[in-house]
């Protein structure tokens, strides 16, 4: 079967910062675009019977185009696309992955499209295996109180008359046969059009998530949790990390995206090599715990911060007291 792997970048505009990037706007696109090579590298590196492709809607310069060609990396720049949202919509970009899916979807036999920040640190033949039978969708496990699925029901229950509360599937990966991914993709352009009407009167923070996972309830599709295989990680001031990473193929790493990803891309591009797992856990701060000197610097520093943009701290054990 013909395999692929896909990350899918949609430039909004000149001004769009992107979400957990510190840097300027300026640099953003550029941010997202080397994240893409990292993973996209990856995927080749640890998945040689797949294909590699980046699936834009801009234009990139001749000299990026060139990294991307001369590491195996096909680009595919889609001039129309279905799923378009309003500028100040929070996740707009994130709605391109729909489109690419359904692009994908008249080349390969089994397709999988994630998000940019992430990276391949292993194979993933289990992967491919099981989404023969189920469509493979991330499970972000969030609770009825979450803001993100308290909109999503709120959406599903006003527009599309469903009485029960449903899950909020994550965006990060989707992995499927062909047949199944025209399937989603179909109900999605149905929750898509019956949306688009009512659009000013919807959260700018209804984002691909909530859209995908309204389109899983009303299908009839088979669905296993991608979180087998993917899986995502918390670094940094969060520090939410699972310490199974060295079991799981692919990190998806939303605050690595302006740090340590870029570091792993100057790293391939000096080496013109994939770093080894253990180097990547270091670089991108995945540790079975943090050391004692560790904790120091990064709370030290974490200190330090919030004192000079003269933020309180609260020290009390049960609340924490960084500021999320």
């Amino acid at each position: 079967m013909k395999k692929v792997i896909a990350t899918a970048l949609f430039k909004v505009n000149d001004l769009y910062k992107g979400v957990n990037v510190t840097s300027s706007s300026k640099n953003n696109m550029d941010i997202y675009l080397r994240n893409s090579f990292v993973s996209l590298y990856s995927a080749k590196i640890n998945n040689p019977d797949a294909d590699a492709v980046l699936i834009i809607n801009y234009d990139i310069d001749e000299q990026e185009k060139k990294i991307f060609y001369q590491n195996g990396i096909q680009i595919k720049k889609l001039n129309e696309y279905i799923f378009k949202f309003p500028d100040t919509f929070k996740w707009t970009p994130a709605f391109f992955k729909l489109d690419a899916l359904n692009y994908l979807c008249d080349n390969y036999d089994l397709i999988c499209v994630l998000d940019t920040d992430t990276i391949f640190v292993d194979k993933c033949d289990y992967m491919w295996k099981e989404a023969e039978d189920a469509l493979l969708v991330f499970d972000v496990d969030y609770s009825l109180e979450s803001p993100k699925r308290l909109l999503t029901n709120k959406i599903a229950k006003q527009y599309f008359n469903i009485k029960t509360n449903i899950n909020h599937w994550g965006g990060e990966i989707l992995v499927g046969t062909s047949k199944r991914i025209s399937n989603i993709i179909n109900e999605c352009t149905k929750v898509y059009e019956k949306i688009i009407p009512y659009i000013n009167d919807i959260d700018e923070s209804f984002g691909q998530e909530a859209l995908l996972s309204i389109a899983i309830e009303n299908s009839n599709i088979k669905v296993e949790r991608a979180n087998k295989y993917c899986m995502r990680y918390w670094t940094r001031r969060y520090y939410l990390v699972d310490t199974n990473f060295n079991n799981i193929p692919v990190w998806h790493l939303p605050a690595e995206k302006d740090c340590g990803l870029l570091d792993i891309y100057t790293k391939i591009i000096k080496d013109n090599k994939l770093p080894n797992k253990s180097y990547l856990g270091r670089k991108l701060f995945l540790r079975k715990k943090m050391g004692y000197y560790s904790k120091f610097r990064y709370y030290s520093k974490l200190l330090f911060l919030k004192i000079r943009n003269r933020k309180s701290i609260n020290f009390s054990k049960k609340t924490g007291w960084i500021d999320k």
